[in-house]
C-alpha cells in the first residue's frame, strides 16, 4: 500500500479556507504544494472583481484573474471563469495547473479524475466533487512527510473530510435533539409555572 501525501479537506466558509491556506504557507507549504477550487456563482466574495472575469467558451480556462486583493486574500494565484470539466469557478495553487491543462484530462475526468490523480481514493474523490458541486470550498495540500502537519492546520480552520464528515454529522443532530429536548423541557416548566401561578391566585383570601 503507497503511504498517502496528500491532504484534503472542505470549507463551509471561504474565509475559513483563506485562513488555512494563509496557514499553510506560514508553515512552509508553497503554492505548488497548495491547491484549492470552489464553484463561482458570479458573485464577488472570494475578491475576483466582476470586471476581471473572462467568461471564456466551455473547456477553455479564463485566464489569471488580476488584481492584488485576490492574491492577499488567497496567498496563492487564482484562475477565475471557466474551468475545464468543473465549468464556472476558480482555482489556485497546484488545482489551477492541473485543472487548467486540459492535456492532462482535466476537461473529461473534472474535479475527481483531478483528485484522484493527486493520489486521492475513488470514492472519496467523487465525495470531495459532489460537496464542490454543493458550493463549498475543497483544499488540498502535497505534504510529502508532512501529513499529520496539514491536516492539523486545516482541522484547525474548521475544515473536514469524508472521515470527518460522518461525526461531524452525527454531531449536528445530536445538538439539534438537545435543543429540541431542551425547548420542551422549558415548555413544561413554563406551563407549571402558569399552572402553580393561577393556583396561587385562587387560593388568596378576597380583600374585605
Amino acid at each position: 500500500m503507497v503511504d498517502r501525501t496528500t491532504a484534503i479537506a472542505i470549507f463551509d466558509d471561504r474565509a475559513q479556507a483563506q485562513r488555512a491556506i494563509q496557514q499553510l504557507k506560514q508553515a512552509g507549504f508553497t503554492e505548488k504544494e497548495i491547491g484549492v477550487t470552489a464553484r463561482d456563482a458570479g458573485d464577488t466574495d472570494f475578491g475576483v472583481p466582476e470586471g476581471k472575469k473572462t467568461h471564456a467558451k466551455e473547456g477553455a480556462i479564463a485566464g489569471v484573474a488580476a488584481g492584488a486583493g485576490v492574491g492577499a486574500l488567497w496567498g496563492l494565484g487564482i484562475l477565475a471563469g471557466v474551468l475545464p470539466g468543473i465549468g464556472t469557478a476558480i482555482a489556485g495553487g497546484t488545482l489551477a495547473a492541473i485543472l487548467s491543462s486540459a492535456a492532462a484530462g482535466a476537461a473529461t475526468a473534472g474535479l475527481a479524475g483531478t483528485l484522484i490523480g493527486l493520489g486521492i481514493p475513488e470514492e472519496e474523490a467523487k465525495y470531495y466533487d459532489r460537496e464542490f458541486q454543493a458550493g463549498r470550498v475543497v483544499v488540498t495540500v502535497n505534504t510529502g512527510r508532512r501529513l499529520p502537519e496539514a491536516e492539523s492546520i486545516l482541522v484547525q480552520n474548521s475544515g473536514y473530510d469524508m472521515r470527518s464528515a460522518s461525526d461531524r454529522e452525527q454531531f449536528g443532530a445530536a445538538a439539534a435533539r438537545t435543543t429540541e429536548e431542551e425547548a420542551r423541557e422549558d415548555a413544561v416548566l413554563t406551563n407549571e409555572n402558569l399552572t402553580v401561578g393561577k393556583r396561587d391566585r385562587g387560593n388568596r383570601p378576597l380583600p374585605r
